[in-house]
């Protein structure tokens, strides 16, 4: 941003710093005061010295209080979490955004305890990094949202590593909670009068589902790192595109797999599941290959399917109903999954995202 024009910024007090000539309200046009005060504050002040403190503080203190909030009341919120970074990398350059995750890691460390601290730390770093930095170099939407996450991922499994190295408990809570889920179900099926055999079938089908959701921790990590990379990126995105920042506004249909993309999605899926045939020892990575590409797929004929929508003048709430049943209804989410897997070989090219609109 140009001096002068962060300069007018200080319009509250700049009408005092304007030579006398300046100050009669009706010699000249409203515009040209306002030129002038930016000019002479300009002159006064080297507002960048002090405009990328200002936001590094207001970006730490907003990522800091969204985590604390998250962690202790409202975990619903945390996906909101990483955007302040992000923005924050984006405007000042990324030795403000270092110094500004450091500073909220020492915070986070102090409020929530060291370990919970770094892990939140980290995850936060990962995430608002690998959006913005992706979003500065002008790279797809595909990498932008996937990268992050593969890196979310990569770091969700390396402490779940290291929590169990160190007698942690965190997958045997989780084999707690299945258990107790598969307790519940079946205890209400021999409540309702099922018979001994449906029963016996119906707990064998829970035993190997609460086993296949153990192996699928990391697809569920990196999930979660989508959907992350996701609300951070279209947040980010909202927040740029109307500052003087080369950012154009989040649109889900610049989501593309290209056919070379899907060659190597299916060719790595694939030798994913001939593995897991050949031993149980690969069935985890086939499992979680398996759903890491279904994944992309259903999002990216989400992307397809409301780009077309889009150009129909479909309103936004009936495409978010829509998005919402995919999400409940199997039949749906199976059309949206064979949609992107079919449209991802008629796509060459990924479009790579345009400069903002800053009329």
């Amino acid at each position: 941003m140009a001096e002068g024009a962060a300069g007018g910024n200080l319009l509250a007090w700049g009408w005092l710093l304007l030579p006398h000539r300046c100050r009669h309200p009706f010699t000249r046009p409203m515009t040209h005061y306002v030129r002038m005060v930016s000019e002479e504050v300009a002159m006064k002040f080297n507002t960048k010295q002090w405009t990328a403190p200002a936001n590094a503080l207001i970006a730490t203190a907003l990522g800091v209080f969204i985590c604390y909030v998250s962690s202790r009341s409202l975990p619903m919120i945390r996906l909101l979490q990483y955007f302040p970074l992000t923005t924050l990398l984006v405007v000042e350059g990324p030795v403000w955004a270092a110094l500004s995750a450091a500073v909220s890691l020492v915070a986070l460390g102090f409020l929530l305890g060291v370990e919970t601290g770094l892990v939140m730390g980290a995850q936060l770093v990962v995430i608002a990094f690998g959006v913005g930095l992706l979003l500065l170099r002008k790279k797809s939407l595909f990498h932008e949202l996937v990268l992050p996450a593969v890196l979310f991922t990569a770091l969700g499994i390396f402490l779940l590593f290291l929590d169990q190295r160190q007698g942690g408990n965190t997958l045997s809570f989780l084999q707690e909670i299945i258990q107790q889920a598969t307790t519940e179900v079946l205890k209400t099926a021999r409540e309702s009068g099922d018979d001994g055999a449906k029963i016996l079938q119906l707990e064998v089908m829970l035993r190997q589902m609460g086993v296949l959701l153990m192996d699928l921790i990391p697809s569920a990590i990196f999930l979660e790192g989508f959907i992350a990379a996701a609300f951070t990126s279209f947040v980010s995105r909202l927040l740029l595109s109307h500052t003087e920042e080369d950012v154009a506004p989040f649109r889900l249909g610049n989501y593309v797999i290209t056919r070379r993309m899907s060659l190597s999605l299916l060719g790595m899926t694939a030798i994913g599941l001939v593995l897991a045939s050949v031993s149980s020892r690969f069935q985890f990575l086939g499992s979680n290959l398996l759903a890491v590409a279904i994944l992309l797929y259903g999002f990216h004929g989400l992307a397809r399917i409301d780009a077309r929508l889009r150009k129909v003048r479909v309103p936004v709430v009936l495409r978010i109903l829509l998005y919402v049943a995919s999400m409940i209804l199997f039949f749906i989410g199976a059309v949206f999954i064979l949609v992107g897997l079919i449209m991802s070989f008629f796509i060459v090219a990924v479009p790579l995202p345009q400069g903002g609109d800053h009329e």
